[in-house]
């Protein structure tokens, strides 16, 4: 009886939950999009799992960010997490995570890039910091400086 008396005084408030929202779709054609991260002027980086890194206006138009590492994308494998340093805003660096190919199939690596471009210039691209490996260093660029590798994860 109480059961039964608890579901008719609740179910009004559960009707009521489900209308005072809606579902509004705001961008399309992300491919297992994995993980975003919200820049500082209210941008966001969005990750997904085939390797692309996107750059998402606050008007929700797509930019494709040059310069990620290769992934190795397979079952759960590819581009995973997209994290800013705490003081991105003075420096710009990012943090990827990902599957990344090698010899007798993939390692998790950690990857630190620094952004290049702004809202103004409408190209973002990645200059490469440095890269670890669960297994080994694995050198991105040669235009890394060696004292940039992340000594351990």
């Amino acid at each position: 009886m109480r059961l039964l008396l608890s579901l008719v005084l609740l179910f009004p408030l559960v009707l009521r939950a489900q209308s005072d929202f809606r579902v509004v779709k705001l961008l399309e054609g992300l491919d297992h999009p994995w993980s975003l991260a919200f820049l500082p002027d209210g941008r966001m980086l969005v990750t997904e799992r085939p390797g692309r890194l996107s750059l998402i206006g606050r008007d929700f138009k797509r930019s494709h960010i040059e310069g990620v590492p290769r992934v190795y994308a397979s079952g759960q494998g590819g581009l995973l997490e997209v994290a800013l340093h705490p003081r991105f805003a003075e420096n710009r660096l990012i943090y990827l995570s990902y599957a990344g190919p090698g010899e007798g199939g993939a390692s998790t690596e950690l990857a630190c890039a620094r952004l290049n471009g702004g809202p103004s210039s409408g190209a973002v691209s990645m200059a490469p910091a440095a890269i670890r490996s669960a297994a080994a260093p694995k050198l991105f660029s040669t235009a890394m400086e060696p004292s940039t590798v992340i000594s351990s994860l």
